[in-house]
Order: C-alpha cells, then sequence, then structure tokens
C-alpha cells in the first residue's frame, strides 16, 4: 500500500457537489480525490488510504447503496480504521444506523456540517 496522494476520498453521483465541496475543501488546504461511481472504491482503498472517506448514500456502480459501502469498510480489518462520513437524508440514515459510519452530512448541507471531517484530518 502507498501513502495516500490526498486527505480524503469523495464519493458522490453528482459532479456538482464533488466540485463545491472540493473547492470548499481546498479553501482548508484539505487535498481531495473525487468519484462519481462507488465500483472502484475498495480497490482504490487497497491502494490508497485516505484520512477519511465521504459517500453518498445512492452510490452508482454498487446498486446505489453507499450505506452497504461503509458496512463494506467498517467490517474490513484493513480498512476498518479509516473514519468513513454519508451524505444522506435524515430518514435514510436514521434507517442504516447499522453501517457504522462515523458520522453524517445530512441534505441540505451547511459547510459548517464539514467540520467534524475536517477535524479527522487535521488530527491523523
Amino acid at each position: 500500500m502507498k501513502k495516500p496522494q490526498y486527505d480524503i476520498l469523495l464519493v458522490n453521483d453528482d459532479p456538482g457537489i464533488l466540485n463545491l465541496v472540493e473547492k470548499m475543501l481546498n479553501l482548508k488546504e484539505i487535498t481531495c480525490k473525487t468519484m462519481l461511481d462507488g465500483s472502484e472504491v475498495l480497490k482504490e482503498l487497497d491502494e490508497y488510504q485516505p484520512k477519511v472517506v465521504v459517500l453518498d448514500e445512492i452510490t452508482p456502480g454498487i446498486n446505489g447503496d453507499g450505506y452497504r459501502l461503509c458496512k463494506q469498510i467498517k467490517t474490513n480489518p484493513k480498512l476498518n480504521h479509516i473514519p468513513v462520513f454519508i451524505f444522506g437524508h435524515e430518514w435514510l440514515i436514521k434507517q442504516n444506523l447499522d453501517c457504522k459510519a462515523d458520522g453524517y452530512i445530512p441534505y441540505p448541507f451547511d459547510f459548517t456540517d464539514f467540520d467534524p471531517i475536517i477535524e479527522q484530518v487535521r488530527k491523523k
């Protein structure tokens, strides 16, 4: 496994959200890799382990289920140390608490919702 070239892996099917969040985090000197599709996330994490992963609840490439992908990461002994946050609608988050996410970013989000993620990056 190589040293990560970025701090956060952002996975979201909306390029506008990815672009907005990446720019906001870059202003805080946090580097990101963005992915529109979840099918390569586990492969990416085998190669590079970022400080944080942020998944959308609807993640193309894995039957649209970011919660299931989160659970795969959190139950994998090689990956479960990586904090995972999920973009999600509050009612879906409440139905999927068993995915073991470290935190959630509710839709619609405010940039202050990213403060716990920024703290995770800076403490590592």
